[in-house]
This record gives structure tokens, sequence and C-alpha cells, in this order.
């Protein structure tokens, strides 16, 4: 549902709870994009070139363990392995500086050339998006920095060869209800679109661990890591 939300809106949002699943959700679409081998049952937005894709989180190291790692894996001498992208698909990849192990750029064997996925902080802020146009994007887990998804938007505005790019958020509202939260759940615009997701929709979520950790949380914080419902404060 997520997935098909993608083809009429060019924002949509998982707002979810912790470890549901929702990075994971990101990624696996974002390597069909990157490939352009959709599948037949594919719902969602498709590119019919290869795309130039922004993913986005914390730091170089959260980009490299959540990010990089589902879809490409590892660097094992001086080649990527063990993500969703089967090595040979890798053209080549340029090491992020900084960040041991990571990867800046890495360009990938799509179906009709060779498309870009190009990984971005947080901490480099919004000055250092700008310029590009970018096709599709996803923001891993949110900013606190509010500057930085505007700046993401404008770089889709010329994206997908003039029609204007598109994205994703997967996040857990642990910023509580900010202005990027409340566009989405308060006051959608046009080419909006949330979906939520609680520990009830996650089957491979052990029952009996949910109900010992979710006891062992500040009880303000019980709704946003088990619901993903906005952190509204310990007071």
């Amino acid at each position: 549902r997520f997935n098909a939300a993608t083809k009429d809106n060019l924002a949509s949002l998982l707002m979810a709870a912790n470890q549901v699943g929702k990075t994971q959700t990101g990624c696996v679409m974002d390597g069909i994009h990157m490939t352009g081998e959709y599948p037949d049952e594919w719902e969602g937005h498709k590119f019919d070139f290869p795309p130039l894709m922004w993913l986005l989180g914390y730091s170089g190291e959260k980009c490299r363990d959540l990010l990089q790692k589902k879809l490409f894996g590892r660097i094992v001498d001086n080649e990527l392995e063990g993500g969703y992208i089967p090595k040979e698909k890798i053209v080549d990849y340029i090491a992020m500086p900084g960040t041991t192990g990571g990867c800046r750029e890495v360009r990938i064997k799509h179906e009709k050339g060779i498309s870009t996925c190009q990984f971005w902080s947080y901490s480099q802020g919004q000055h250092a998006l700008m310029g590009d146009v970018v096709d599709w994007y996803h923001i891993d887990e949110e900013p606190k920095d509010q500057h930085i998804y505007p700046q993401v938007l404008t770089r889709t505005l010329n994206g997908d060869q003039g029609k204007g790019g598109r994205g994703i958020l997967t996040l857990t509202p642990e910023n509580g209800k900010t202005e990027l939260v409340e566009g989405f759940m308060d006051n959608p615009e046009e080419g909006q679109y949330m979906q939520t997701a609680t520990w009830d929709d996650a089957p491979h979520l052990n029952e009996a661990a949910k109900k010992q950790i979710l006891a062992a949380y500040p009880p303000y914080q019980r709704d946003m890591r088990s619901r993903g419902i906005p952190l509204m404060g310990s007071g």
C-alpha cells in the first residue's frame, strides 16, 4: 500500500513504530528503482530511465550501517557485497570521506543504463544539498534541522525528466510533532501521503519481548516507540 502511494504522490511518509521494518521497506523500494527490474505486481511509481537517487541519514556512519549495508553490503577487497543489489550489478563506488567503509556514491547497472545512488548525512547541513536535480529521495529518520527536507524537495523540482521527482520518508517521530510531521498529519497538501504502522502490524516481533520492553520505557515514550505517535514530551 505504501509503495502504491508513490504513483500519485510526490512525498510519501511511513511514520511507524521502532523496529517494524520501515527502513527495510524503503530500501527494497530504492533497490528496485536502482535496477529498473520492476516486479509484475509493482503498483508504485516507475522510472523509465536510470534515476539519480539520494538516500539521507543522521550521519555517515548511519548511512553506512542502516542504508548502504542493506542495499549494497560492506566493502570487501574493494568490492561491495552482501546487500540486496548483487555485486555484479554494481559498476563502481566512491568512498565517503571521514567514514570508514562508507560510500558517498554508488553506480548501478539499470535496465536502461547506469543509475546513481548518493548518500548524504544531515550533519552536512542543507547547504551541501544545493544544486543537483534529483529523481528519487529516501529520508530515513527525521532530521532535527527542519531546513533539510525543504531543500531536498527543491532538488526534485525538475527531476524525473521534468515531471518532478518524488520520494519517501521512513521515520519514527522521536522529535515530536515537528513542522514536517504536522504537515503530513494535520495539513496534508495535494501530493502528500502518510501511512502508519505499529508493533501490532509487525508479526516478526516477539510478544513477550514487546511487553517487557514497553514496560521499561518511560510512559511518555511508549506510544511513540510502539505505535509511531509523535513524542509529546515528558511533562
